[in-house]
């Protein structure tokens, strides 16, 4: 019985932490990619912008919502130590959010933004039309994660596929 239970257990962690091949002996693991539009907000923008707003259309179909805004960073590189290297998360000034869109396909995207201050006044209101790029979190011979789209306001207010 209970080398049984052990049998079974076993195959359940081997089940859960597999992994398929890629065909060329590389490993691909099961990790997927977020299926929406991200949002690069400049630091020229992201200092008065408190709240935004996306709606994302692709025919007559939309999502839209609020993001939640996050400070963003960038790698600074650390000094190495013989063959140890390193880095260290520096804030940009900039912001970042994301607007989950499951139905996202290739098609062309619509997209309506519109950031806000902290006393809810309109800062930038901007419109732009996409078309979304399948991801390949594990790299294109892994097989394709999701639709993603991804715009970035500039410091001087344009809004732009990035």
């Amino acid at each position: 019985m209970r080398s049984g239970m052990l049998a079974v257990g076993l195959a359940f962690a081997v089940g859960c932490g597999s992994s398929s091949s890629s065909g060329d002996g590389r490993q691909c693991t099961m990790i997927g990619s977020r299926v929406g539009v991200g949002l690069e907000i400049a630091a020229q923008y992201a200092e008065r912008t408190a709240a935004a707003h996306m709606r994302a259309c692709a025919g007559d179909v939309c999502r839209e919502g609020n993001l939640q805004l996050s400070p963003s960073s960038s790698a600074v590189p650390l000094p190495c130590t013989g063959e140890v290297c390193g880095a260290q998360a520096t804030p940009t000034g900039a912001k970042n959010g994301f607007l989950g869109v499951p139905e996202l396909t290739g098609a062309p995207l619509r997209v309506s933004l519109t950031l806000s201050d902290a006393a809810g006044a309109e800062v930038l209101v901007r419109e732009i039309e996409v078309t979304p790029a399948q991801t390949y979190p594990n790299g294109p011979d892994c097989g394709p994660g999701g639709f993603q789209a991804s715009l970035a306001v500039g410091a001087d207010g344009v809004l732009a596929a990035r």
